[in-house]
Order: structure tokens, then C-alpha cells, then sequence
């Protein structure tokens, strides 16, 4: 609920926020410079650590540097702006038309949208296995879906930086509910089910690198390498 309260602020105070950037510096080039290429460099960093599947341990604050690729976005359209060009001009209206309504649609009438959105990219569950080890639940499907599943994704903490994380496993459950209000998860590659409740317990045996996922009847085991 934070991270979806957060992101909607963005959506509406960022392209402001980008204008004023731009325009009270028209005459202090150097503190523009400094403004659009500080969002710019998190943007690219961010999307770095996206594409090798690098995080933090705080998932709002992984959100929030998601949102600075929409600053700094904002940011280059209103300097784009600037250009006296005509055909530039119209290009930039065009992209402002679409990145900008986009932006207003979701944080207003598409809000709704916007809460599915976030919960899908936000973890429902998070257990510290040990100092290294991070355990991850994501609840897939929503009232508006037919698909229900968990993904489960494993991380470790960077060694000489522990507030950083990187994924090493990842494994998805189809999800069915039946009349005892239990959840049926289906690891698709073994094709057999298994019967948790919501919250299940989740061990780890250290020893042998294995995370279990409990149940009183049955079990799964995820092997660490």
C-alpha cells in the first residue's frame, strides 16, 4: 500500500516537479545540468540493476528508483522543449501527449489498475532465511485474472554490501483454492500438486542448502546451488 501511494504521487508530482527543473534554470545552466543528469544517472543505474536482477532488501525504496526513470523522462521531454526546431517541437508534444496522459490516466480514473499493478511487483511475504539468504513471495493473478499462482524468488545479500540483493532462483505454483480454503500449488515442470495453507511454513536446512516448503501432509523442496 506505501509503494502504491508513492508511485501515485510520482505520477502526479514528477512532470511539475521536471517543469520547474527546467525552466527556473534557464538562466543557471550548470544547476540544470546538475538536475537532469542526477535522476538521469539513478535512471540508468536503475535500469542496470533490473536487467541483472539486483536489488535492495526494501522493496519501496527499490519502487521509488523505478520512479526516477519517469523524472528523468519528464525532465528530457520539457528540455527537448526548448529546442526552437518545429519538427522537434512536435515530436516532443507527441511524446508529452502520450507519457504525460498516460501518467495522469493511471494516477486518477486508473488507479484501481495501478494498485493491480504494484501488487504484482510487490512482495506479499518476505522471510530473512539467515544473514545471506532472502525469501521472496509474490501472489500472481488478481479478481480480474483467471490465473492464480506464487512465485517464489531467492535471493542473497552482496557480501561486502548486505543492503544489496541478487536473485538465484526463482519458482512459480499455479494457484487453486478449494472448498477447505487451502491452496493447491501445482509446480508445473513435477506435474503434481501440492496442498498448502496461505501462509505455509517455509525451513531452511542450512546444511544441505534446502529451503522446504511445509505442510502437514506434504512437502516441497527447493535446492539451493
Amino acid at each position: 500500500m506505501t509503494l502504491t501511494v508513492l508511485i501515485w504521487i510520482a505520477l502526479l508530482t514528477y512532470p511539475v516537479i521536471a517543469k520547474l527543473s527546467i525552466s527556473l534554470t534557464r538562466h543557471r545552466l550548470k544547476l540544470r545540468k546538475i538536475l537532469i543528469l542526477a535522476p538521469l544517472g539513478i535512471s540508468l543505474i536503475t535500469l542496470v540493476c533490473m536487467f541483472t536482477r539486483i536489488a535492495t532488501v526494501s522493496s519501496t525504496f527499490n519502487g521509488m528508483m523505478v520512479t526516477m526513470l519517469y523524472l528523468s523522462t519528464s525532465q528530457l521531454l520539457f528540455l527537448a522543449d526548448t529546442y526552437k526546431h518545429l519538427a522537434a517541437k512536435i515530436v516532443t508534444f507527441i511524446l508529452m501527449i502520450g507519457v504525460f496522459g498516460f501518467g495522469y490516466l493511471m494516477s486518477t480514473i486508473g488507479i484501481i489498475g495501478l494498485g493491480f499493478i504494484v501488487a504484482e511487483i510487490e512482495s506479499d511475504r518476505v522471510i530473512h532465511l539467515d544473514d545471506h539468504i532472502l525469501y521472496r513471495q509474490y501472489y500472481q493473478g488478481n479478481a480480474l485474472t483467471d490465473y492464480r499462482g506464487i512465485e517464489v524468488i531467492i535471493s542473497k545479500k552482496v557480501k561486502w554490501l548486505p543492503l544489496l540483493t541478487y536473485d538465484v532462483l526463482s519458482k512459480e505454483y499455479q494457484m487453486k483454492f478449494n472448498y477447505k480454503k487451502e491452496i493447491e500449488l501445482a509446480a508445473p515442470k513435477k506435474g503434481e500438486s501440492v496442498l498448502f495453507s496461505a501462509d505455509f511454513p517455509v525451513k531452511y536446512n542450512a546444511d544441505k542448502k534446502q529451503i522446504i516448503l511445509l505442510d502437514s501432509v506434504r512437502n516441497d523442496t527447493i535446492q539451493l546451488k
